[in-house]
């Protein structure tokens, strides 16, 4: 055979290869573009799927903080709110003793086990106020909630009582409890800081339930010896001031028993 009259054939024959070769390769290049752009489009798909349980498990999760939220705020029947007026290093050391001694005893006659909170509020000073939520966070207790109300910040409610004790414009801050608590808790109980429980709480909180819509002050009656010595003058004022109180509207006073 003549190469060269068979020249153009085998021009023909090489000529083909680039050809195809550039076919295979645009083939190729068009079938990773199509490849990519369904990786693409899946991703789309499943980042809008999880975006759409993300935003509905987060919808769920709020609705039920928010629900949470408004039962602790509102506060349920059983739970129990404790009012402690906290000021100075001293005063420190008897509530640390005085709320041992509510925890060690609380719920200890319960018969049911049931869910219930403790709420301590404490109205302290900034000192009293560090000192006291150091304490509580160190005890990591469950079931507990505490919130501090700084008595600067509401001195000025009892400014206008004049007394020649230093103790005067806190200790009858008590006067003013549902105001600074707040609406939502209807019932409170009060405490010294140098009290010691010897029994459980709970019940102390159950037995105010009879009282009736206006009876809203519960108190033992004094009968122990005229305390003489400085420690108790706060004590003293503030027996007081509400022994007036009782005395002008007897309608709101129901009375505590003695063995509390």
């Amino acid at each position: 055979m003549n190469l060269h009259t068979q020249a153009p054939f085998i021009k023909d024959i090489f000529s083909w290869k680039p050809i195809l070769f550039r076919k295979q390769k645009l083939g190729d290049h068009k079938m990773a573009v199509r490849r990519i752009i369904c990786i693409a489009l899946a991703m789309i798909v499943l980042f809008k799927f999880y975006s759409i349980l993300r935003h509905s498990e987060m919808n769920t999760t709020a609705k039920k903080a928010k629900i949470f939220k408004k039962a602790e705020k509102d506060g349920r029947k059983g739970d129990i709110h404790i009012v402690q007026l906290v000021f100075g290093v001293a005063q420190c050391r008897a509530a640390v003793l005085a709320l041992k001694s509510i925890m060690s005893k609380w719920k200890s006659k319960r018969k049911i086990v049931e869910v219930q909170k403790l709420h301590l509020h404490i109205l302290c000073d900034a000192k009293s106020h560090i000192i006291m939520n150091t304490v509580l966070q160190t005890w990591q207790l469950k079931n507990v909630d505490y919130s501090f109300y700084l008595i600067s910040d509401y001195k000025k409610k009892t400014a206008w009582m004049k007394s020649s004790h230093y103790a005067t414009s806190v200790s009858t801050l008590r006067l003013y409890i549902p105001e600074i608590l707040g609406k939502n808790i209807t019932k409170v109980i009060s405490l010294d800081t140098d009290v010691i429980f010897l029994d459980d709480i709970s019940e102390l909180w159950d037995f105010t339930d009879e009282a009736n819509e206006k009876q809203s002050i519960s108190m033992a009656k004094d009968e122990s010896y005229r305390y003489t010595i400085r420690f108790h003058a706060e004590r003293k004022i503030v027996l007081d001031i509400f022994n007036v109180l009782i005395w002008m509207h007897k309608e709101l006073f129901y009375p505590l028993p003695c063995v509390w």
